[in-house]
């Protein structure tokens, strides 16, 4: 998740020129937090969510991109961006039950969603912990499974470290935009524990029946390594992992 995020990161900067300047920033309180969003454009619903460490502005042309065909809601998630950290764990699951109880703040019943790395994996979840309110699921640079991810990634993690991470550019942004200029060290540590538990991110691990049932099919996109949840229901507890 790391590495394809810092590959990634140049592109992405690259369109912090052209950010949709009819972008409105608000902020919301969902799950004890108060979690910074902005909503640009007009059409059907998108949630766009960022990937660790990473913010709205770091998606770059993305989201003016989608803007011209959607509305789009661009959330920035615990503890990232302007979104506060509270006493709690960063997880996958969390992280989708903060984008359910978002929508329900907000009043968008069903949305489509956009994630990458991180936000792809909590795109995951949501279709999983909360189906009814997913339309497509468009998921970019992440794994479902541990075992996804490239050996040069999984072999990193064990290596990362709060001292090596305050030595990133993620650093020096973080403190851009944080309520607690000084809190990235924590966020950080929170991070690196959600990419060390190899578990985390598993889908198959489903708790019912009716959850593994609700998940709909997949369609494949190999040329742009994303995958597509469709809207019509199929029972498959377990799809496939080719990309």
């Amino acid at each position: 998740m790391l590495r394809t995020t810092l590959l990634v990161l140049p592109l992405l900067l690259t369109g912090n020129a052209v950010a949709d300047a009819q972008a409105v920033g608000q902020r919301v309180k969902v799950n004890g937090m108060q979690m910074y969003y902005e909503v640009s454009g007009r059409g059907d619903p998108l949630i766009v969510l960022h990937g660790a460490y990473m913010n709205i502005p770091m998606m770059g042309a993305i989201v003016p991109k989608l803007a011209a065909s959607h509305k789009v809601y661009a959330l920035e998630f615990q503890g990232h961006g302007r979104t506060t950290d509270i006493n709690r764990p960063i997880t996958y699951q969390n992280l989708a039950d903060d984008v359910a109880a978002f929508m329900d703040a907000v009043d968008l019943r069903k949305a489509d969603v956009f994630g990458y790395s991180m936000g792809a994996i909590a795109g995951l979840q949501l279709a999983i912990r909360h189906p009814a309110k997913l339309g497509k699921l468009v998921f970019g640079a992440g794994a479902y499974d541990f075992e996804g991810w490239q050996p040069e990634f999984r072999a990193s993690i064990p290596k990362l470290t709060v001292e090596m991470m305050v030595q990133t550019p993620f650093a020096a942004e973080y403190k851009k935009l944080a309520p607690n200029p000084n809190g990235f060290p924590e966020v950080v540590r929170k991070v690196i524990a959600l990419q060390r538990c190899s578990t985390c991110s598993v889908a198959a691990r489903w708790a019912t029946r009716e959850s593994r049932c609700q998940l709909r099919a997949w369609r494949f996109c190999p040329r742009r390594h994303t995958r597509q949840l469709l809207h019509r229901p199929i029972c498959c507890a377990h799809s496939s992992n080719r990309s």
